[in-house]
């Protein structure tokens, strides 16, 4: 309901929702005279009536908008039987939602590269250098150099900086709790969804770092409901996992992130948002996984992605992400949050 409020309030705030017709004051369809909104905002609770009853036809029609929109580019990509499978296993409970940073941003939070970017300033590397390592996907490599310039306490301090601050919720985020009701993974270091699920008036039993696979294991068997943020959180650098030392101690040996990726997609189905799912230690671990258990033996996985602009392009993306049982539904490019949020309200629709 939070979401729809700010999308109600925000479409109500544009010029064409207000009009003035033959002296009354037209709000989407509800129409006074000036004297009647100043009598009805002397009189506690009025206000409060009248916009509910004008935000219950708006939303309405916004949810009904925004289904059309999801329907239109699951045909124009082919995939709307696969949307229709991915619904099927929400209603059941079947599917975990796998959160990345893009669902984040909307509140204000930096993408991993940003952060990385703003905090070269605070070093002498060469932002040649840098970008080369960027450009070429070495996400890992360059943290550790920012973090070894910087040394650690202030590398710690400015993730916490940038993570730990609480800013407002917006985005389709906030649409999460209204779909899963159960377990969520994420690999982000904010509380967005914490908080998300708070406004919503529900709250997670647990919430545990990825390398507590134990604690996963007895959780699980416990039926309770857990977000698990697999690479720690902004707070503490217990268990957080940023630079390639951390990736390389986390994700080798016995001990390793991959087991608790394991433990969850023998179960579960993974829904990513937000999350660019280019080659990374993640995805590695999911794709040894599959390999050693094979993909009839494991719930498919799915993900909503931007479709690159190139058909070629996007075949070939999409050939890709079968080797780590990820059947991509595609929305159209540079239309992240309207797509995404489309496609939650017409799985909670389908509920």
């Amino acid at each position: 309901m939070r979401f729809l409020y700010k999308a109600f309030k925000e479409e109500l705030n544009q010029e064409d929702a207000v009009q003035i017709i033959g002296g009354l004051i037209d709000i989407r369809g509800e129409k006074f005279t000036a004297f009647e909104i100043l009598k009805l905002a002397t009189k506690e609770g009025q206000v409060d009536s009248v916009c509910n009853r004008v935000f219950s036809d708006w939303s309405a029609s916004f949810i009904e908008r925004k289904i059309e929109e999801a329907d239109d580019f699951l045909e124009q990509f082919g995939t709307t039987d696969r949307f229709n499978s991915l619904a099927k296993l929400c209603k059941s409970g079947g599917v975990i939602p796998f959160v990345g940073a893009g669902m984040s941003s909307t509140s204000g939070y930096p993408m991993w590269s940003s952060f990385l970017k703003n905090q070269l300033r605070q070093t002498n590397i060469s932002p040649v250098d840098f970008d080369e390592m960027l450009q070429a996907g070495e996400y890992e490599e360059a943290a550790e150099e920012i973090a070894k310039h910087m040394r650690g306490p202030a590398f710690s301090e400015a993730v916490e900086c940038s993570y730990s601050i609480e800013k407002s919720l917006a985005g389709p985020v906030l649409l999460i709790p209204q779909v899963f009701e159960n377990h969520v993974v994420t690999t982000n270091f904010d509380n967005v969804l914490e908080r998300s699920y708070r406004a919503d008036g529900t709250e997670f039993s647990e919430v545990i770092r990825g390398n507590d696979t134990a604690e996963l294991r007895r959780l699980l068997l416990k039926e309770q409901k857990i977000l698990l943020k697999l690479h720690g959180r902004a707070d503490t650098p217990n268990g957080r996992i940023l630079t390639k030392s951390e990736y390389d101690r986390h994700y080798t040996g016995d001990n390793t992130l991959g087991k608790t990726l394991g433990l969850l997609s023998d179960r579960f189905s993974f829904l990513f948002m937000g999350c660019g799912l280019t080659v990374d230690r993640t995805l590695a671990a999911l794709r040894e996984h599959v390999e050693e258990v094979g993909h009839d033996n494991l719930p498919r996985h799915y993900a909503f992605l931007a479709a690159p602009e190139s058909e070629q392009v996007r075949i070939a993306r999409q050939q890709q992400l079968v080797d780590y049982h990820i059947y991509p539904i595609w929305y159209p490019m540079g239309l992240h949050d309207e797509s995404i949020s489309a496609l939650l309200l017409k799985i909670r629709s389908m509920r």
